[in-house]
């Protein structure tokens, strides 16, 4: 027992896990312990804007830079990898000039054809945040891709001080949901800002050219991300933010600012241990599948693991919601805790299914991936407008969503694994094997 407790402290990659996590860990505490101070200041509509407006966004954040981000993390020379950092860029700033155009010529239009009226007064935030967004990724998977853990580690932690503060010191002077988005835009800033500041700086180098071939031949060789891993992304976001859009529209901000809220509180435990365990769990399963190794056993431990974890404080939101909601944060937000007590089956969900999302372009199932996401968008889509119009009850809505949720994160966890499997036999044998 001693022998493998000692293997186990000095193992990199659990070391790499809780630096990221106690980061998060800080980050998150902090959230937390300002919310009910945020909640009493700005009330559920506010909230509701500021959620309406980050499901938005969430949506927009796979067509930043088409998630070509991701793959910086992949070749085994920075060179390349500094070739994908300027091609993501480069994306991104035509992305967020087209999304800018768009709106010049057809705001109006856009705001009405999505039932957008809710975020009008701020739509045309939206390409600077896409700008933002595209940065934010190239960084964060810059720094995943050279380890410097300690430095997501603590740009978590002041972006979290930077945001909340400013949300608490702008609720006593001006409690209003434009307060909210802008600081909330802000902050996607800062944070990628202090990620590049506080960085070995190894993402440039000035001394390498990079001619418009080798951008094209980063564009080529990952072109899964654009055709699959980013309209995935992007049905994903849609398939999540759908909830409070559709709450918005139909029942009103305040409706959709109890989900927001219940949401929000509910991703403290998931950030905290499965945005950890997924940035380190990246290159350390890529760089098992480099080296011919067996990849199963560990994305099989992962995710039991965060299954132990995971179910003690979900548990608790599921059995005593609504209690602990108003007594947190204020009377009025009883009705988040009973949308909670749905979310948190999701969330749990969610939370074990990190390792596998991570794996799937080490697999290079990012086409399956697609297609299980179109179909679970659907799937949830249908239930979500079943509890709007013949129940036409919210909380209805949130429970067959979340229900149907979970029967796809099930699913796409059984598909990964048996992929997975056959990952590893093809490595064995050192055969030939068709995994597409």
């Amino acid at each position: 027992m001693i022998t493998k407790f000692n293997t186990i402290k000095k193992s990199r990659f659990i070391k790499n896990v809780l630096m990221v996590m106690s980061g998060t860990a800080l980050a998150q505490i902090i959230t937390f312990s300002l919310m009910p101070i945020i909640t009493r200041l700005y009330g559920p509509e506010s909230i509701g804007v500021l959620g309406t407006f980050t499901a938005v966004v969430a949506i927009l954040g796979p067509i930043a830079a088409l998630t070509y981000p991701i793959a910086i993390v992949l070749p085994k020379s920075d060179r390349k990898s500094r070739s994908i950092v300027k091609f993501s860029l480069l994306l991104t700033l035509v992305v967020g000039l087209i999304i800018t155009v768009i709106l010049l010529l057809a705001a109006e239009k856009v705001v009405n054809l999505f039932r957008l009226d809710v975020i009008s007064s701020f739509i045309y935030l939206l390409p600077l945040f896409v700008l933002v967004t595209g940065l934010s990724q190239v960084m964060e998977q810059w720094l995943i891709r050279t380890k410097s853990f300690k430095v997501t580690a603590k740009t978590a932690v002041l972006q979290s001080i930077f945001m909340n503060g400013l949300k608490v010191g702008g609720g006593l002077v001006y409690p209003l949901s434009a307060t909210l988005v802008i600081i909330q835009t802000a902050g996607v800033l800062f944070r990628a800002s202090l990620m590049f500041f506080m960085s070995d700086k190894s993402i440039v180098n000035r001394s390498e050219k990079h001619t418009i071939e080798d951008l094209k031949e980063v564009a080529r060789e990952n072109q899964d991300f654009p055709k699959y891993r980013a309209p995935q992304v992007f049905i994903n976001a849609v398939s999540q933010g759908l909830p409070v859009l559709l709450f918005a529209s139909f029942f009103g901000p305040a409706v959709a600012g109890f989900y927001a809220l219940g949401k929000q509180a509910l991703n403290t435990p998931s950030q905290l241990i499965g945005k950890a365990v997924q940035n380190v769990f990246y290159p350390k399963v890529n760089e098992l599948a480099n080296t011919k190794r067996r990849i199963t056993p560990i994305i099989i431990k992962a995710v039991s693991g965060l299954l132990i974890i995971g179910i003690v404080p979900f548990g608790v939101i599921i059995l005593f919601g609504p209690m602990i909601f108003s007594f947190v944060f204020g009377n009025e937000w009883i009705i988040a805790g009973e949308y909670a007590r749905w979310i948190a089956i999701v969330a749990l969900s969610m939370l074990i299914t990190r390792p596998i999302i991570v794996a799937i372009p080490v697999l290079s199932i990012q086409r399956q991936f697609l297609l299980v996401e179109i179909v679970g968008t659907a799937v949830k889509t249908g239930a979500i407008l079943t509890g709007v119009f013949f129940f036409n009850e919210a909380i209805f809505a949130v429970a067959l969503f979340s229900i149907a949720s979970v029967l796809m994160y099930l699913y796409l966890i059984i598909l990964t694994l048996f992929v997975s499997r056959r990952f590893d036999q093809f490595n064995k044998s050192s055969g030939t094997l068709d995994i597409g």
